[in-house]
């Protein structure tokens, strides 16, 4: 406990002053004082005769000499508050109040004799008031520090994930063992810190999780992921009681978290507290990563929803180092059926990327997938020296869809109408489209006659464009009989309008003469002006399915909405007897006529400018959907049923990671129903369900699943329910789909330290990089830095300048006035006044 004042203003000058001033001026001061002091009361007492003029004067003189010391000793005082004459000022806040006190008590000396009693009394009263005035100039205290001193705290965040067994540092020594020896060497200046600069050291570990630990009990460094970002967040929500000071990272920089907790913004939040972040790194950058090892670092499928029968792509990124230029055999299982085998060289260490394509299952429903690589020689062995053969071996799920519709698209090259038509086609997932662009007598793909072998490339639909029977034989001279065989069977043909279409070109005499229900002797000519499409009322009664462009009571509306074709072919409806025609212009020719062919379904179309359509959102709504049902009807798939349906954004991910998917359902014509409803419910593979909440986002039903924190199969379930305005049926249904969560090894696989890395997070966070031994240095260099922020809170007694209520100051204010009081009342019974 000691003693502090803290003066008023003027006053509050005076002992900085004193305490810089030499010891003469200090002395004239005191002398100047002392003077004033006794002057009025000699000059009351009056001792008689010469003696007390000498007195007097002498006083005086030494009043006036020690004045004069005070201000020539403080005359270069230039920047002093009161410039040169401060000196002088100092000395008058002394020389005034005790002239004062001298003049009050000589007033009372000259009272009569016979009441020196009185006077005594009313003497002492006055100078208790005087005294009680300079108690409040003053304002002195008894200063002594708080009780609990410990308001701040260093954190040291200490990383003990599997990386740090890695032994790279000198003398063969593990990463974990070094960073228990710092802090060893460091405790007793974190002891130090403790008493000196009231800082308590706080302990923890990561590696997925952050707990709290002492460093005579730490554990192994057995932790699965150096995850830096997640730990820094975890602390900073956790952090509670005293402040944190500051935050010390003990780390290889080998992190390998997700993205979702970035690491350097997890750093700067840390600099805003503040409680600057201080890196010390372990571990050594030039340490070889994982070598003779074969991995799968990536399977990606395409489509994620695979019609039945459909094509699939794999791709497939294999790491191999130590294997470079070696061969090894890739095997695609398809619910542990292999489907295909084929040898790779993997010519680089990391990032082969392998490209298997195989036919999609016809059976509809979820299928497990599986790639594993293995030695060419050894079925089922991993590559020999491969000193990692877990990895060789990666598993995801597709969903096989079962409304395919495989579309052979045959046009010229050229723009606008088929690529449209395409557009509009593949935003559907049932439907897959084969291009194929001819140019003269020859396509633009010399592989692409191979799409004529119909036994080997089934297709649902053919739509045949601006191009003549002669160029099809050039591709293929089989070409329109194997059409014809392939509608006669259940596909079906769509002949789209324009120069060579109809009776424009040589198809007279051709197999699709008779498979086409106009007559192509008097379907010739073009019609050059503007025509409104508008369909039949026999087309909308029978053929409504693909004609309904809406869903109101009457759907001829839209049609009458649509922009005008650009020209349409001439076409005269053959004479079969079978033919329909389906839609006129608005002047009464015929645009699209259909008839059936054997087992499979035959349009003429005279238009190819529906692309016109295509101005604004809605009309583009209006034109996939027209395109999309009328393909659904040449494939006989018209009547499938409504169908909720699920869509996971990923089939494969990593523990911790999050999921997202998209859910609905769909109508019978293939449009997604927006006012429906649906509940998601995951299941794990410890067997506990999750409800998975949903949001409407601006196009489609939106979840995400973040639960993944237990690697193998998990099944994401949907159930929903919503009216179909198109047959006013209510459509419900179930839909699943799995997903596989595996767990990385990346502690194992990535060796090398990033000190780099560690690099950027101290500049984020507002401190520095350290190697790990330097440590204790560190901590010994934080005793000299006189860490204001952390010394203990003075409590002072009594607290003058406190802004609340205060029964000190009021019990002062009280004597004060009491004491006057008292003088002046006892002077008035005196008689005194």
């Amino acid at each position: 406990m000691t003693m502090l004042i803290d003066p008023i203003w003027p006053w509050s000058y005076l002992p900085p002053f004193l305490a810089s001033a030499p010891a003469d001026v200090v002395a004239a001061v005191v002398l100047s004082g002392l003077m004033a002091l006794i002057l009025p009361i000699l000059w009351q007492m009056r001792p008689g005769g010469s003696r007390s003029r000498q007195l007097m004067r002498g006083g005086g003189a030494l009043l006036a000499t020690a004045l004069g010391w005070v201000a020539i000793h403080t005359w270069g005082l230039a920047s002093a508050p009161a410039g040169r004459l401060h000196g002088l000022a100092m000395a008058a806040l002394v020389v005034l109040p005790a002239a004062l006190l001298g003049i009050t008590v000589s007033t009372y000396l000259a009272a009569p004799v016979v009441r020196r009693r009185c006077t005594g009394v009313l003497l002492s009263l006055r100078l208790l008031a005087f005294l009680l005035v300079v108690l409040a100039i003053v304002r002195p205290s008894l200063a002594s520090a708080e009780r609990n001193p410990l308001h701040s705290l260093l954190l040291l965040l200490c990383d003990h994930s599997a990386s740090m067994t890695i032994q790279d540092e000198s003398g063969h020594q593990s990463r974990w063992e070094l960073l228990l020896q710092a802090l060893r060497e460091s405790a007793p200046e974190l002891e130090r810190l403790s008493e000196d600069q009231q800082l308590e050291a706080r302990f923890y570990k990561f590696a997925g999780e952050v707990v709290e630990f002492h460093p005579d009990a730490p554990g192994a460094a057995d932790g699965p992921r150096t995850d830096i970002g997640a730990a820094l967040r975890t602390l900073y929500e956790q952090r509670q009681g005293p402040q944190p000071r500051y935050l010390l990272l003990l780390s290889d920089g080998a992190d390998n978290g997700n993205a979702h907790a970035p690491a350097v913004p997890e750093a700067a939040r840390w600099r805003t507290l503040p409680c600057p972040l201080h890196v010390f790194a372990c571990g050594n950058p030039t340490t070889a990563d994982r070598q003779n090892d074969v991995a799968i670092s990536s399977l990606v499928t395409e489509p994620t929803l695979a019609p039945s029968k459909s094509k699939l792509t794999v791709k497939v990124g294999i790491d191999a180092p130590g294997f470079e230029n070696s061969t090894v055999r890739v095997r695609l299982f398809l619910d542990n059926e292999e489907v295909l085998a084929r040898d790779e060289v993997l010519r680089s260490t990391n990032g082969n990327m392998v490209k298997l394509e195989c036919t999609a299952p016809a059976k509809p429903g979820e299928v497990k997938l599986r790639v594993q690589v293995d030695d060419p020689k050894h079925r089922d062995e991993a590559p020999q020296g491969d000193l990692f053969p877990l990895n060789n071996t990666s598993e995801t799920y597709i969903t096989v869809t079962k409304e395919g519709v495989h579309v052979l698209l045959v046009d010229k090259q050229r723009a606008m109408e088929p690529q449209f038509i395409c557009d509009a086609l593949t935003k559907d997932p049932r439907i897959r489209v084969t291009p194929v662009w001819l140019r003269g007598g020859q396509t633009i793909d010399a592989n692409s006659g191979d799409l004529f072998h119909f036994d080997k490339q089934p297709y649902d639909v053919v739509i045949l464009g601006d191009v003549t029977a002669a160029q099809m034989r050039a591709v293929h001279p089989q070409a329109l009989e194997a059409i014809e065989h392939l509608v006669s069977r259940g596909a079906g043909l769509l002949m789209l309008g324009g120069y060579f279409s109809f009776g424009n070109s040589d198809w007279q005499g051709t197999p699709l003469e008779k498979m086409l229900p106009v007559d192509l002797a008097t379907s010739r000519g073009q019609i050059e002006e503007n025509r409104k499409m508008l369909p039949t009322p026999i087309g909308l009664s029978s053929f409504g399915y693909f004609l309904r462009l809406g869903d109101g009571a009457k759907p001829e509306k839209a049609w009458e909405a649509l922009p005008e074709l650009e020209g349409l072919s001439r076409l005269r409806k053959a004479t079969k007897g079978i033919e329909t025609v389906l839609a006129e212009s608005n002047r009464g020719e015929p645009v699209l006529i259909a008839q059936n062919y054997g087992a499979g379904r035959v349009l003429a179309f005279a238009g190819d400018t529906t692309y016109r359509w295509v101005i604004n959102p809605q009309m583009q709504q209006m034109h996939g959907r027209f395109w999309r049902q009328m393909v659904l009807w040449l494939a006989k798939q018209e009547n499938t049923e409504g169908s909720v349906w699920v869509k996971p954004d990923a089939r494969r991910l990593p523990v911790h990671s999050e999921l997202g998917f998209s859910v609905g359902v769909r109508s019978r014509n293939g449009s997604d129903l927006k006012e429906g409803s649906c509940t998601v419910e995951v299941t794990g593979p410890d067997g506990i369900k999750t409800s998975v909440p949903t949001a409407r986002t601006a196009t489609e039903e939106r979840g995400v699943f973040v639960k993944t924190d237990v690697p193998g199969e998990y099944l994401l379930t949907v159930r929903g329910q919503a009216h179909d305005p198109s047959s006013g049926e209510v459509v419900a249904g179930e839909a699943a789909a799995h997903f596989i969560v595996y767990d990385e090894d990346l502690e194992r696989t990535r060796r090398a330290a990033d000190h780099d890395f560690l690099k950027k997070l101290a500049a984020a966070g507002g401190g520095d990089f350290h190697r790990i031994e330097e440590l204790p240095a560190f901590l010994r260099r934080m005793q000299t830095e006189g860490l204001s922020r952390n010394k203990p809170k003075m409590v002072l007694r009594p607290d003058w300048r406190t802004r609340g209520p205060s029964s000190f100051l009021m019990i002062f204010f009280v004597l004060f006035v009491a004491t006057l009081s008292s003088e002046w009342l006892l002077r008035r019974r005196w008689g005194m006044v």
